[in-house]
């Protein structure tokens, strides 16, 4: 047995060792006659973190084992969380099958299968909050410019091992967006790259979608100096700036929305923003997708032209308007950017604003209906109003 298949093996048995308690329980509570499938329904509904770490493993798992086939390495298929659920608790769900049933006992089941339903509910819950608090560090949407970010990483790896700047910057661009060309990434990453910090970075974002990676060990024995130099680059508009004049014509980047919106109105911010994503659209967010690099303490005089080039890279402009936006000196200079750019602008009025400056007459009015954003009661892609031939530029 060769170390991946010892490694893959001792993992399911400490897994199969942390599902059989849990298995267990529910196994005792389910009622007379139930199925297979009740009782994975149950199960999901009782350990719904569990089910969901199943269920990423098993993603995970899947996604090295086709990396392993199409490299002509050994490779195990994984098995799915229903069947290994149901494999895991045979024992148990037979033993519960024979047992000598009274209405007394199946009372007794049904007053502990509730109880054990309404603790998965509350965790349920919590998970949902914890995934809403998560969901505003990134886009659930592919990039076009996916692949050539990826593409880029392996190159600066390939030929220049020690500019760990330039690697640390690809993975803090690829934390903005959760989809399974990214994922796969960040997972080779993980399992892969010898640089210290940039395997614990990819890890850390890998944690911040919901999933569940396993950190890989480090590598022992003498390393090299690539292995564990670290960043040293200054986290400000002016290093930003410069790092896209020097990248943009390798990456391509480009955003179908640029948010034009006053920071203290997150809540409807977001909204809008995972609006956009539904419909497939790249939305740029200065305090999203520039996090790192445009924090409020550290803007200088070159914050403005790092606004300017994403604003370049957008192909439409959508100004949110509130009472605090519509005074924005940086919402003014974004809109009077845009103007002569000559490219779609539209204005959602999250607030009414009486006696609005004329300046923002000229913005096309859309509305959020239903959790859509709509034009003439259409979306902004199917009303072709998003240029997405400048994408492929």
């Amino acid at each position: 047995m060769g170390i991946y298949e010892r490694m893959k093996t001792t993992e399911l048995i400490r897994l199969r060792k942390r599902l059989k308690y849990p298995l267990k329980k529910v196994a005792e509570v389910m009622p007379k006659g139930f199925t297979d499938e009740a009782f994975v329904s149950f199960f999901k509904e009782i350990y719904p973190s569990l089910w969901v770490e199943l269920e990423n493993r098993y993603q995970s798992h899947l996604r090295v084992y086709n990396s392993r086939r199409q490299n002509g390495l050994k490779a195990i298929y994984p098995l799915s969380s229903r069947t290994l659920i149901l494999d895991v608790a045979k024992v148990s769900l037979q033993k519960s099958r024979n047992e000598h049933s009274t209405d007394e006992y199946e009372l007794e089941k049904s007053k502990g299968l509730e109880k054990l339903l309404n603790s998965g509910k509350r965790k349920a819950h919590k998970i949902r909050e914890i995934d809403a608090k998560r969901i505003r560090q990134f886009q659930e949407v592919t990039p076009d410019y996916v692949n050539n970010l990826i593409k880029e990483y392996f190159n600066i790896r390939r030929k220049n091992t020690l500019d760990v700047n330039s690697r640390y910057l690809i993975i803090l661009e690829c934390a903005k967006f959760k989809c399974e060309e990214i994922i796969s990434f960040l997972e080779k990453i993980n399992a892969c790259e010898k640089n210290d910090e940039l395997r614990q970075l990819a890890y850390r974002i890998l944690c911040s979608f919901g999933l569940t990676p396993k950190l890989s060990h480090k590598r022992n024995g003498r390393k090299k100096l690539s292995a564990t130099k670290v960043k040293d680059l200054d986290e400000n508009p002016s290093e930003l700036i410069q790092r896209i004049y020097d990248n943009q014509h390798k990456i391509h980047k480009h955003f179908d929305v640029f948010l034009s919106h006053s920071y203290g109105r997150q809540t409807e911010l977001l909204e809008v923003k995972e609006s956009l994503n539904r419909q497939g659209l790249v939305v740029y967010v200065d305090w999203i997708n520039d996090a790192e690099m445009l924090a409020r303490e550290k803007q200088n005089n070159d914050t403005f032209k790092v606004l300017y080039e994403r604003l370049r890279q957008s192909s439409s402009l959508l100004f949110i308007q509130t009472k605090s936006s519509v005074t924005s000196p940086y919402c003014s200079k974004e809109i009077e950017f845009f103007k002569k750019l000559g490219r779609p602008m539209y204005i959602l009025e999250a607030e009414k604003v009486e006696n609005r400056p004329p300046f923002f007459d000229d913005l096309t009015l859309i509305k959020q209906i239903d959790k859509r954003i709509l034009v003439d009661g259409e979306t902004l892609l199917s009303k072709g109003l998003i240029d997405v031939s400048r994408q492929s530029d």
